[in-house]
């Protein structure tokens, strides 16, 4: 059982998708749901870590993949994309379109990571949240610049800092295998990835401190 269900009852028609956590502390109640919270890995995150993964992506972006007039994948060529497919692969049927989005959904993650935590404020170090399962595609787009970095044939050099992502990498690795690190947070804390929508509640505010509203 995740741990949304054990805040909600198991699964089912007579479920209550609002769970009340009353404060020890203060004379509130602390109110989630589905809707408005999710599970995620709190991962400890430093801001030059963040200016790496910045350049990274930026590193990325701008170096063409292939020769062109285009911005890295998304201005790409197509003829040429597909050409350099083909000869790479030995087979004139590759697929364009699917090796532009297995270029581009690490690279949209990635993305939205860095700017759902830069808008949390970290300064130095904090505390960043990452959704359950967003740690495969930040190591594949990591993973797939280091690819570039060593073709002979691509322009693509590895910024200076890239092993601070590494680290980063690493620490949020560590983090995915302790289910401790697991916490309900305010989906408009975190990173917006394909599939998925943000929070509706905007009327909602957090209460210092905590990741729960309080009623």
């Amino acid at each position: 059982m995740g741990v949304l269900e054990l805040l909600f009852g198991r699964t089912g028609d007579d479920r209550d998708d609002r769970c009340r956590i009353p404060s020890e502390h203060d004379e509130v109640t602390y109110v989630v749901t589905r809707e408005s919270h999710d599970v995620a890995y709190a991962v400890v995150v430093r801001e030059a870590e963040l200016e790496a993964l910045s350049s990274l992506l930026r590193a990325d972006r701008e170096t063409p993949y292939v020769e062109g007039d285009g911005d890295g994948a998304d201005g790409a060529d197509d003829a040429a994309l597909a050409s350099a497919l083909e000869a790479a692969f030995d087979d004139p049927s590759v697929d364009v379109g699917a090796f532009r989005e297995r270029l581009e959904r690490p690279r949209r993650a990635a993305a939205a990571v860095l700017e759902a935590w830069r808008d949390l404020g970290i300064d130095e170090v904090g505390v960043g949240y990452l959704p359950i399962g967003a740690h495969a595609d930040l190591a594949a787009f990591v993973q797939g610049c280091r690819r570039r970095h060593e073709r002979e044939d691509d322009p693509f050099t590895l910024p200076e800092d890239v092993e601070r992502v590494a680290a980063l990498l690493a620490r949020i690795k560590r983090a995915s295998e302790r289910p401790e690190n697991r916490v309900v947070v305010n989906r408009e804390r975190l990173p917006v990835l394909d599939g998925e929508e943000g929070s509706e509640d905007e009327d909602d505010e957090d209460v210092p401190g905590e990741d729960a509203d309080a009623e």
